[in-house]
């Protein structure tokens, strides 16, 4: 591996242990880490026994494999053999990577497969977000001293290694039907219009319609032009006009109802939008 002189900026890495258990009968972690670097730190190198898995975050930059070039941007991927030579530079400007390098003994066949089903080297996944939270969230284990920690690192490379396969292949749940993605989307709407006074976050809706947060973000925003969040605040907002209006609840008591719990956001966020504090916009009404 060779470098050039350059300072890294905001670089964290983690080089990991690994057991011979681990070694024998998971897929391992090496390497995991981050970096922001400018044009002239070059990371360069050949006959690595490990697989390389890279996000830009920000930025562009030049990477070669196998004598080829390319040309990434924010959001790209790459997923090679390290066995091959290769090399990648910021350009244009500083640029942001996160970066795994991991192994096992299946490695080479599952690799050889990927390929074969016409996997690329880099890709532009729809939500490369999912990566980088991935990856982080290796990142955050591998710093922890845990019993199970390398079977769990094991499973993440697992999840890893289905989100890349999904993004490279046609017929993975997340692109191949347009129509499926529309009903999940009524079903999640639907959901929220009724469940709007419970808490409720992204990481349930996920889990209960069986889809990526990061890809439900991205397909709600696009189809709905609002977040998940903004339409979640504007179904308890109408309830809230609702009960000003046709009830003789507190204010604390219809906030309660509708699923925010302080009073204060509450009210800060009904004068927001409404341009009334809660008080006034029931007054209003009173006099109408």
């Amino acid at each position: 591996m060779s470098h050039s002189t350059a300072l890294r900026n905001e670089a964290k890495r983690i080089i990991a242990s690994t057991s011979g258990f681990a070694r024998s009968n998971y897929i391992f972690l090496q390497e995991v880490g981050q970096i922001t670097s400018q044009p002239d730190f070059i990371s360069q190198r050949n006959s690595l026994l490990s697989y390389l898995f890279l996000v830009v975050e920000e930025g562009e930059g030049e990477f070669t494999y196998e004598e080829e070039k390319y040309d990434l941007k924010a959001g790209d991927c790459i997923f090679i053999n390290c066995e091959h030579a290769y090399s990648h530079c910021a350009k244009n400007g500083s640029w942001t990577i996160h970066w795994l390098h991991f192994f096992g003994n299946n490695m080479n066949l599952i690799y050889d497969e990927y390929l074969q089903l016409e996997g690329k080297v880099v890709f532009a996944p729809k939500c490369p977000d999912k990566y980088i939270y991935l990856m982080e969230e290796i990142y955050r284990l591998s710093s922890n001293e845990i019993p199970i920690k390398e079977m769990l690192l094991y499973n993440k490379f697992t999840s890893l290694l289905c989100e890349i396969w999904k993004d490279n292949h046609s017929s993975s749940e997340e692109m191949m039907d347009e129509g499926k993605n529309q009903q999940i989307l009524k079903q999640v709407k639907s959901y929220i219009s009724k469940n709007f006074a419970m808490k409720v976050t992204l990481e349930e809706l996920a889990s209960k319609f069986f889809i990526d947060k990061f890809y439900l973000t991205r397909l709600f925003k696009k189809e709905y032009g609002k977040t998940i969040f903004n339409y979640l605040l504007e179904c308890r907002l109408l309830e809230s006009k609702r009960l000003l209006r046709n009830t003789k609840l507190s204010i604390a008591e219809i906030a309660i109802q509708v699923g925010i719990n302080d009073v204060s956001y509450f009210t800060k966020v009904f004068k927001k939008i409404e341009g009334l504090s809660p008080r006034d916009y029931r007054k209003k009404w009173q006099e109408v």
